[in-house]
């Protein structure tokens, strides 16, 4: 009886001892709590908003505009037309200053998850010493008219706009902004970035 006793007081004191270290760590936890691992969410939302809008893709390109005034019956009598080369230089990027707050997401392991807004085409600047009337033909009795110039810019302007799109600028601005957050969360501390 007296070794089982003693076998008994044994395997208390060997589940005592690891209640002990338990509590121990239990305690060191409340006095140096374990620190997270990469960056603050809060931070990361700030620090990719403060980027703002973030120009991240630009094409310059060329687009032949015809321009009539008159049907095809009558333009040769007064009508006039012309074609208008239009040479510009068309801006996309990602507006970084719209990261919804659930945009962002910090796994415990530090790993970032991004939710980009989607990209915007920002700007078409026609380059007004680039571009030209190549051609100009009016009717016989067909007086010059500035207006229809300035439609064909206008339509050129559009032209323009949509040969970017048609080229994919707004996935190049997009993969663009992705390397710039990327290079900004891995610098502040992030193991790694997932776009969703």
């Amino acid at each position: 009886m007296g070794c089982l006793a003693l076998a008994v007081a044994g395997v208390g004191f060997a589940v005592g001892a690891r209640e002990l270290a338990g509590l121990g760590a239990r305690v060191t936890d409340l006095v140096d709590p374990p620190t997270h691992v990469g960056p603050d969410r809060a931070a990361v939302l700030r620090g990719v908003r403060e980027l703002a809008r973030l120009e991240s893709a630009a094409l310059e390109l060329e687009q032949a505009v015809a321009g009539q005034r008159g049907t095809d019956g009558t333009w040769l009598w007064v009508g006039e037309r012309i074609l208008f080369v239009a040479r510009g230089e068309v801006t996309a990027g990602v507006d970084l200053g719209a990261l919804a707050e659930d945009g962002v997401r910090v796994d415990p392991d530090g790993t970032v998850h991004v939710r980009l807004p989607d990209t915007e085409i920002w700007r078409v600047d026609l380059d007004e010493e680039a571009s030209f009337v190549a051609r100009r033909e009016r009717g016989w009795f067909g007086i010059p008219d500035a207006d229809l110039e300035t439609q064909a810019r206008r339509e050129a302007v559009r032209a323009l706009r949509q040969a970017a799109e048609d080229q994919g600028i707004r996935d190049t601005a997009r993969r663009s902004a992705e390397t710039s957050v990327r290079e900004l969360l891995v610098a502040a501390g992030a193991p790694a970035v997932v776009f969703e």
